[in-house]
């Protein structure tokens, strides 16, 4: 298991189309499993190993796919906009 973290790691600090493949495929993991509280925490572990350009992708994604649908199925906890670390 520890080599699949590991190379899951390397992926996703490489970045590019397959490191932004792989942070989307594990949320969308994350979420089906667990839902949107464990999300949250993989967003704190997952986001930051993408490189900075990538983090900026993931980002305009999210706000892309808010924007089209306007926020109606969205909703926010405040667990998940909780600044603990």
């Amino acid at each position: 298991m520890a080599d699949f973290q590991t190379e899951m790691t390397q992926k996703l600090r490489a970045g590019g189309e397959e490191g932004i493949r792989i942070f989307l495929g594990m949320s969308k993991l994350v979420r089906k499993n667990s839902g949107n509280q464990a999300i949250a925490e993989w967003v704190k572990v997952g986001y930051p190993a993408l490189p900075l350009k990538d983090q900026q992708v993931v980002l305009a994604l999210l706000l892309d796919s808010y924007l089209e649908h306007e926020g109606s199925r969205i909703e926010i906890s405040s667990d998940a906009t909780a600044g603990g670390s």
